[in-house]
């Protein structure tokens, strides 16, 4: 019994690990899944429109590659699957053999304890001892005899059970093996069609290369005036901080002075020369709000939230080539793509410095995090105004579709004036 418990220990124990790997295998596989569908949704939007073409190139791309990692992630979970399957085959047949083991010793004893009984009646072979001592031996070997063929019966029960649970994995696990093979089948022929779709589209845009480069011409001219204005906008601001940090440092050191000469009894002429305050105490209150911003704006460095609720980063920070036109690139900030209809969200606490209309860019919103600051262009429409005081995650616009792409340009700036890589904040 004890050699039978430790193989059934073990069975379970190894399956256990190993579908323990399986669960992770899915996971994986269904994150996978959830990024295809994503930037499926957003090329679906993305073809409707004539002048697109340059971004759904980019769509694509990404969408083969993700769809090659899903198809990666099947592959392992069928490996997996392989070999549970494997696994819980060889442990079903050293059970079934077990348990043959078992039944056909079961067997042989009963039928031996049938022939003894028709021969020898219990009580008589009991009573027909010659001592005391015998007939108490006789008594102990029937009662082991009954408690032998107990067990053995209740251990085939046990493997039995052991048994028919090890056939319903297997059966469960060959089953989602062949749905796995379906779904990779049906996304490999899926990663067939999306890569002769960029093949022809590459053919197109290189075709029509002159016209989306003068395209892409003017709104990077259109995105470095934007930059500029940002930066003049948020110098401004930033000055006026610095200033405003200036005289809340004298206006301190004045009250300590203050203080000072009023705990050693100064005379009233000399006390009439300390200077009045440099802030009044509405500015001296923003300014240590500011201070209080700051630090926790910093302090959650890659944890802030993403500027959409759903959405990928389209463009990344810096100096880049762009793939196609081979033309290089500065960009100041991120572009988001995002399902149409989706609105822009403040990643921080903060007060709004500044909305304003830009053409080519649609609404700009600013938005002040003590000495740094957040910028969302592209918006069709602004929830907020200037003065407002807004949370993390509030919608502050409706991003603009341009070229039925739902497209965010997001910036982040610090006390400098100087464009922050965003990603480097993000909790990406």
């Amino acid at each position: 019994m004890k050699k039978i418990f430790c193989i059934i220990l073990l069975i379970f124990c190894s399956y256990s690990a190993n579908s323990q790997t399986i669960k992770e295998l899915e996971v994986q596989k269904k994150k996978a899944a959830e990024k295809v569908a994503l930037t499926q949704k957003l090329l679906n939007e993305t073809k409707k429109s004539k002048n697109g073409t340059e971004r759904q190139i980019t769509l694509l791309s990404r969408s083969i590659e993700q769809t090659n990692a899903l198809i990666l992630a099947m592959n392992s979970e069928i490996d997996g699957l392989n070999r549970d399957i494997s696994t819980l085959q060889t442990e079903k047949t050293a059970l079934e053999k077990q348990l043959a083991i078992v039944k056909k010793n079961y067997a042989k004893m009963v039928a031996k304890n049938d022939i003894f009984r028709k021969q020898f009646s219990p009580t008589l072979y009991i009573f027909s001892s010659k001592s005391f001592s015998q007939g108490y031996r006789r008594m102990r070997y029937l009662q082991q005899m009954s408690d032998y063929q107990k067990k053995q019966a209740d251990e085939i029960k046990s493997l039995t059970q052991v048994l028919i649970k090890k056939e319903t994995v297997l059966k469960s696990n060959i089953v989602q093996k062949e749905q796995t093979l379906n779904s990779k089948e049906h996304e490999t022929q899926q990663l067939a069609q999306k890569k002769d779709e960029q093949n022809k589209l590459l053919k197109t845009y290189g075709k029509k290369e002159k016209e989306y480069q003068n395209t892409i011409a003017a709104e990077q001219e259109k995105q470095k005036k934007l930059n500029k204005l940002i930066q003049q906008k948020v110098a401004e601001e930033n000055r006026r901080k610095a200033e405003l940090a200036k005289k809340a440092e004298a206006t301190k050191k004045n009250k300590q002075q203050q203080a000072a000469q009023n705990k050693g009894k100064t005379s009233p002429e000399k006390s009439a020369k300390t200077n009045i305050p440099t802030i009044s105490d509405a500015d001296f209150k923003q300014y240590q709000e500011d201070v209080a911003l700051t630090g926790n704006f910093e302090k959650n460095r890659r944890l802030l939230p993403l500027p959409v609720a759903q959405g990928k980063i389209h463009r990344l920070f810096g100096r880049q080539t762009n793939p196609y036109t081979k033309a290089a690139e500065n960009n100041n900030g991120v572009y988001f793509l995002s399902p149409s209809n989706s609105d822009a969200r403040a990643i921080f606490d903060g007060t709004v410095f500044e909305v304003m209309y830009e053409p080519g860019s649609g609404y700009v919103v600013w938005i002040m995090h003590g000495n740094y600051s957040t910028v969302y262009a592209q918006l069709s429409l602004s929830y907020v105004k200037k003065g407002d005081k807004v949370k993390a995650k509030q919608g502050i616009g409706k991003i603009a579709v341009k070229n039925n792409n739902t497209e965010l340009s997001f910036y982040i700036l610090n006390k400098n004036a100087a464009y922050e890589n965003p990603v480097n904040w993000l909790k990406l």
